[in-house]
């Protein structure tokens, strides 16, 4: 026998850039290119269907992206910036889009409707062993500066993250998160103005430590730590002219500054323990403590024919900020020993704290006379949530499964707000009871609903239908009323989903729910505002 060989064309091996797996979209990183030094930021800018604002927000298919994965696991809590501008695009493997449900949802198999659109970036396996990351340092001609460093080790289930940045070009590697809300507060009798302190040169220093492992089969334990202390300066100034009929024209003079400093520890935790085959608890408590200092001033002129004065206003306002907030949740499942039996109890408790101490002064100068604002403000806020649920659910013939949801929500809220006016050489001993109030509003409920669901290879249906009754009492201390009202709801809920083939699916999602105003809702002050 003679040795015969044929050459065979060129084989391409082509991925294809977007892939559709039912729920999820799929996007191959390889397919798009970015510049040197970029972060995973700049390659989903490049995703069709895919935006990111200046701030760093992510819109998916129209919907904003609120968390971020990385290999499936969560990376520093819940913050989606700190993974997209820290982790380099070389490292990416795939990047999914998708909308992720409850851990309840997930373990029951019932969609409850509370869903979260998040991304999942998955990582080269040839990565996920050994160290990488980047250390920048910059000084400008004018003294500025622009400092970070990020360093991570993957080895396995074990994940270690390093996150550091200085600098005064507003630049920020992470998402502001401000629980105290503005700066300095104070008004009365027309007294009005804006807080700038969002706007201007921003001096940023922050940093945080993201740690992942499994301990054994049955622990996975997640935590972080990270600070952050924004300094931030405002300046304008601004010359306006009206021109109008002849003798009426006008011009003003304004002029800004302000000044706001903010510091923030976010500490959270994720611990998830397989209990046995049978039983599992999951358990992640999230704490902030956050303080603020803030002061701005204003100066404006505005005059008319011949410079005659019309109004000018001059005002310098302060406030000081403390207060903590805490979420804790808790989840426990247990499987039957017969299919799709399960039960299930959910715990969450949440409790926030707020003491402000500011200042307000203001003189406003008419043609007939001047108004002189001089206020002293005392401000407390706290409230606490607990809301437990649970769920049980029972096959009730193939691909059929029925559950039972009992939930019952209780929210104290307390927000006292006392303004004093300056009384000549007496001080701020008189009590301003316009802009003051001491409110106190609670809100309980309970909801009982029944969920059937259908589910085969073809379509998955799933219909709840519940009953919700809930009491609000609001009680106002300063003008001596308590106002109690009760309120009956239905909850329906809808999910389809129709699947084509792997790659189309059509689905229709319905869902009724309440929800309550929050306590600065109804209040019943106007709500000062900076001068």
């Amino acid at each position: 026998m003679e040795h015969q060989s044929e050459m065979l064309q060129e084989v391409v091996v082509q991925i294809p850039p977007v892939t559709i797996k039912k729920d999820t979209i799929e996007f191959n990183a390889g397919s798009f290119t970015t510049k040197p030094n970029a972060v995973v930021e700049d390659l989903i800018k490049k995703l069709p269907g895919m935006q990111v604002d200046k701030s760093g927000t992510i819109t998916a298919q129209g919907e904003t992206v609120t968390r971020v994965l990385v290999d499936g696991k969560r990376f520093f809590a819940d913050d989606p910036t700190l993974a997209t501008k820290n982790l380099p695009p070389d490292v990416v493997n795939k990047i999914q889009v998708f909308d992720d449900l409850s851990d309840q949802s997930k373990f029951t198999g019932f969609d409850d409707g509370n869903r979260v659109k998040t991304i999942n970036i998955i990582t080269k396996k040839d990565k996920r062993k050994g160290y990488f990351g980047k250390v920048m340092a910059g000084v400008g001609t004018a003294g500025t500066y622009h400092n970070s460093v990020n360093i991570h080790r993957f080895e396995g289930e074990q994940q270690i993250s390093v996150l550091g940045q200085a600098n005064d070009v507003n630049k920020q590697k992470f998402t502001f998160q401000d629980l105290l809300g503005g700066g300095g507060r104070g008004q009365r009798k027309g007294g009005r103005g804006s807080s700038s302190a969002g706007n201007g040169t921003t001096t940023t220093w922050s940093g945080g430590l993201n740690f992942r492992d499994q301990f054994g089969k049955k622990t996975q334990f997640y935590g972080s730590y990270f600070y952050n202390n924004q300094h931030v300066s405002h300046d304008q100034v601004s010359s306006q002219q009206n021109l109008l009929s002849r003798d009426s024209s006008t011009f003003s003079n304004q002029d800004q500054s302000s000044v706001r400093n903010n510091e923030n520890h976010r500490f959270n935790l994720n611990v998830e323990q397989q209990i046995d085959s049978n039983n599992s608890l999951v358990f992640r408590p999230n704490i902030s403590l956050q303080s603020t200092n803030s002061s701005s001033k204003t100066n404006v002129y505005t005059g008319g024919k011949l410079s005659t004065p019309i109004y000018s206003k001059a005002s310098n306002s302060g406030q000081e900020n403390s207060g903590q907030s805490g979420q804790y949740n808790l989840l426990f499942r247990h499987k039957f020993g017969k299919q799709f039996r399960t039960i299930s109890a959910d715990l969450n408790f949440s409790s926030s704290s707020n003491n402000g101490d500011g200042t307000n002064f203001s003189v406003n100068t008419y043609p007939a006379y001047v108004d002189t604002i001089n206020q002293h403000i005392l401000s407390a806020s706290n409230g606490t949530s607990f809301s437990p649920t649970i769920s049980y659910t029972e096959t009730v013939g193939k691909n059929k499964i029925l559950e039972f949801n009992y939930s019952h929500s209780y929210n104290k809220n307390n927000s006292d707000r006392y303004i004093y006016n300056y009384d000549g050489t007496k001080g701020y001993d008189r009590f301003d009871s316009i802009y003051s109030n001491a409110f106190q509003n609670t809100y309980s409920s309970n909801r009982l609903s029944v969920n059937y669901r259908i589910q085969n290879a073809k379509y998955n249906f799933n219909v709840r239908s519940g009953i919700q009754s809930g009491k609000v009492n609001s009680i106002n201390f300063i003008k001596k009323y308590d106002l109690s009202q009760q309120y009956i709801n239905l909850t329906p809920t809808v999910n389809f989903q129709y699947n084509f083939s792997k790659t189309q699916n059509l689905r229709f999602n319905y869902s009724g729910r309440t929800s309550q105003p929050g306590i600065t809702q109804l209040q019943p002050i106007v709500q000062p505002l900076i001068l």
